[in-house]
């Protein structure tokens, strides 16, 4: 079918203008990391996030953020996962949101305030609209079919697939870099069609985490061309640091916020390391040239 070229501009314009509305009011969940919450005006439906850092850092991160948006928000939420057991999930979980020693609990040197500290975090999450799948085989097809029966069971918001380098698929690929970007198209398909938001974890299992730990400016880009909303790129792990404000035991981790409509910005979200819970009082800079 065939318009006249004013008819098409037309119609382009009065989208965009749409899109742009729908932006700058946009208020999506929000993940209680203060910064990220800036950066992207929360989580909204429809929206697929793309989480990038190392394979523990990551799942902290993620577990910090559905604790908000499950357990403080009440807002129905789902993580799956192949990558850690369930009960290392649960652990991980407890001590995030009681600010207990992860490395005590696992060794069993908790002390008997440490535990009464777990117990009471366990009723309160215990109570939470948040589901927790371990799953052996984690395909893209296992994943939008779980996906659309907790929305319909449950009303379930918010998903978190951890994480994508164990997602599997019938279909051949003649690198990882397609096989990555059918996977996320087809998440993004199923964040919009179920009007649900996504946060997916993603590393390079290929690079060693050290000093060099972070996309390149390739990778960055191939994510955000495939309908991925916004990209959290851990970059850098900073030392603890002891100030007025912040004790000795709070580090800091540089997070690269980026999105499809080209905002780029570097955040410092402080985090307790024994923990891992991420606290709210951060920092960003706007970027004034790619950092590539």
């Amino acid at each position: 079918m065939e318009s006249r070229l004013q008819e098409q501009i037309a119609n382009v314009v009065e989208k965009l203008k749409i899109k742009s509305q729908d932006y700058s009011s946009k208020n999506g969940m929000q993940t209680g990391i203060e910064e990220i919450d800036v950066c992207m005006r929360g989580i909204s439906p429809g929206e697929l996030v793309v989480l990038c850092a190392q394979r523990n850092m990551k799942t902290s991160i993620a577990l910090n953020i559905i604790s908000q948006i499950a357990i403080t928000q009440r807002i129905p939420s789902c993580y799956f996962s192949n990558d850690f057991l369930l009960n290392d999930i649960i652990i991980q979980l407890l001590c995030c949101n009681s600010k207990i020693n992860l490395e005590d609990t696992y060794r069993g040197a908790i002390t008997l305030d440490d535990f009464n500290k777990l117990s009471s975090t366990s009723k309160s999450i215990s109570s939470a609209p948040l589901f927790l799948k371990h799953v052996n085989t984690l395909s893209i097809e296992n994943v939008k079919n779980m996906s659309a029966n907790m929305k319909k069971k449950h009303g379930v918001k918010f998903i978190v697939v951890d994480f994508l380098h164990n997602l599997t698929c019938n279909n051949e690929f003649s690198s990882y870099e397609k096989f990555t970007g059918y996977v996320l198209r087809q998440l993004k398909n199923t964040a919009e069609h179920l009007n649900i938001s996504i946060l997916a974890l993603y590393c390079n299992i290929e690079q060693n985490y050290h000093e060099q730990e972070c996309l390149s400016g390739s990778e960055h880009f191939n994510i955000l061309e495939n309908n991925v909303d916004a990209l959290l790129d851990v970059r850098e792990n900073k030392k603890a640091v002891s100030t007025n404000s912040l004790s000795a035991e709070t580090a800091f981790a540089e997070i690269l916020f980026a999105n499809k409509i080209g905002e780029l910005k570097f955040i410092e979200v402080p985090y307790q390391p024994a923990s891992m819970n991420f606290l709210t009082d951060s920092a960003v800079k706007d970027m004034d040239e790619m950092p590539f």
